[in-house]
């Protein structure tokens, strides 16, 4: 999917020279108690360091892709997305070395921050272009989701790697577990 990020650039926290933006492409379940506050299971994640005249305009647009972490998950079978973007000022959300489990998922208190839910990403349709303006800046008040319960699988199928849904009749809908279908990381995958 791709999108644009927009804030304002007086409204930076720290006026850092590196600053990037941290895109967390999240389902709108949770597996773990605690996903619910950073915006639904995790699926895919970037990094995108900003150039000099994106901290000048804070326009940046991006591109993430939803087999990032070569996990095919499609709408049809899993439901609506969540995107989340933060404006990583000090390296605390820096995917590539975070050892921190959620920590650095979580956007802090003052930080610019986004979270656009309902995004559906299917195996039939274009890659959806998302706006996302950085107008948020209360911590997890930014990200937190009352996750779906259960996903009603539509036809036709996309053949996900993974798969939340269920039958159509919702007594049928079997309990997800962590393990099912993906792999284990510090990502919260």
């Amino acid at each position: 999917m791709r999108g644009t990020a927009r804030f304002d650039p007086k409204a930076r926290v720290t006026g850092s020279a590196m600053p990037a933006l941290a895109i967390f492409l999240r389902h709108s379940f949770v597996y773990v108690e605690g996903e619910n506050r950073l915006g639904g299971r995790l699926h895919a994640l970037k990094r995108v360091v900003l150039e000099r005249e994106q901290l000048r305009t804070g326009v940046v647009p991006f591109e993430i892709d939803m087999c990032e972490l070569d996990v095919a998950a499609w709408s049809e079978e899993n439901g609506t997305f969540n995107l989340v973007v933060i404006l990583d000022e000090n390296d605390a959300h820096d995917v590539v070395t975070a050892r921190d489990g959620y920590a650095y998922q979580m956007p802090k208190v003052g930080e610019l921050a986004k979270l656009i839910s309902g995004i559906e990403i299917s195996c039939h349709g274009t890659s959806p272009c998302i706006d996302v303006p950085l107008d948020c800046n209360d911590g997890i008040g930014c990200t937190n989701i009352t996750p779906i319960e259960h996903v009603t699988c539509r036809l036709p199928s996309c053949a996900s790697d993974i798969s939340f849904c269920a039958s159509a009749i919702p007594d049928q809908a079997p309990a997800p577990s962590p393990d099912s279908g993906t792999r284990a990381s510090n990502t919260g995958l």
